[in-house]
């Protein structure tokens, strides 16, 4: 009996460590991958804006981003993107990129359920975008 009940220490032992070590099993290190893929993407369409001399909206929502490329002539959705499963995004917005670089200033934060604000993502009116953790 005494065998046993060292056996379920040892194993609550290791369990807890493993929970410190780990924290929340990476999901803040997910919200930040998930914040530097969105850097990237409006750094894309800011870029192609420039490249094609057009502009994009970028309207996004709790669980990810709608762009649209505005032609002179129409308005075309260019690319739906989802989230990964847990992450959260706010607030909702839109951003206008235009053909001069320029772009509506921005501020999103990513999150959790458990914490909503892990990573802000700020975008600049000269096009510029940095992530602060």
């Amino acid at each position: 009996l005494i065998e046993l009940l060292v056996v379920i220490f040892i194993m609550c032992l290791s369990f807890s460590l493993a929970y410190i070590s780990f924290g929340d099993f990476g999901k803040t290190r997910q919200v930040k991958y998930t914040a530097e893929e969105m850097k990237n993407i409006i750094e894309l369409y800011r870029d192609q804006a420039v490249l094609e001399s057009t502009h994009y909206t970028i309207i996004t929502s709790i669980h990810g981003l709608t762009i649209f490329k505005n032609d002179s002539q129409n308005t075309t959705i260019t690319k739906k993107i989802t989230l990964p499963r847990d992450i959260i995004l706010s607030p909702a917005l839109t951003i206008e990129i235009l053909a001069s670089r320029y772009m509506t200033p921005f501020t999103i934060f990513l999150g959790v359920n458990s914490n909503k604000q892990i990573v802000k993502l700020v975008g600049k009116a000269d096009g510029s975008l940095h992530i602060e953790k």
